[in-house]
């Protein structure tokens, strides 16, 4: 009984020690950009899985999908295994399934201005099909995916995808919505 209560107590601690060691997973920002951007172009060819929206907060990434058939977001929740501890919630709205994943993230960083925003507008190769708007802290841009995904990745080169609050939206007309705001840190 004794070595059995030994077993258990050594069990405990070593459980304690990864726990403690490792609270959150270690995901770089390159990769859920990464997996965003995989989703906006998913979304342009493949009709079951279509990203609705993400967000990029302060500490995480909330990536919402939707899908006509409930077993389509199953198969996709297949690639986030428990021990990457990424939590995820599949639920049903108006008809239509979703699952939300929360991506750990790391986007309060200083130095990011919108006269920044618009300079790299300049700089981005889009298609004829944009529309850009910017007033106060507010940047947005309208337009195809492939717009979207030049624009966020001219921020990730530039240094500046986690010195913003952002949301990427999927229109019920095709197009998409990036809406940047300025982070108030």
């Amino acid at each position: 009984m004794a070595i059995y209560a030994w077993a258990v107590s050594v069990i405990i601690i070593i459980a304690s020690t990864g726990i403690f060691m490792n609270p959150e997973p270690k995901i770089s920002p390159d990769m859920v950009l990464n997996q965003v951007v995989d989703l906006i172009i998913e979304s342009g060819y493949f009709k079951d899985l279509q990203l609705s929206e993400a967000h990029f907060n302060s500490d995480y990434v909330k990536v919402t999908i939707a899908a006509g058939e409930l077993s389509s977001l199953q198969n996709f929740t297949l690639g986030y295994r428990i021990e990457d501890n990424i939590p995820y919630e599949i639920f049903r709205k108006d008809e239509i399934n979703y699952v939300s994943l929360n991506f750990p993230w790391e986007g309060n960083k200083k130095g990011g201005s919108i006269e920044t925003l618009k300079s790299l507008a300049t700089k981005t190769v889009f298609s004829n099909k944009i529309s850009i708007n910017s007033s106060g802290n507010n940047f947005e841009l309208y337009g195809r995916s492939s717009d979207i995904i030049s624009y966020l990745l001219q921020m990730a080169d530039n240094g500046l995808i986690q010195k913003f609050t952002l949301s990427v939206y999927h229109l019920e007309s095709g197009e998409f919505y990036l809406k940047v705001q300025t982070n108030q840190v």
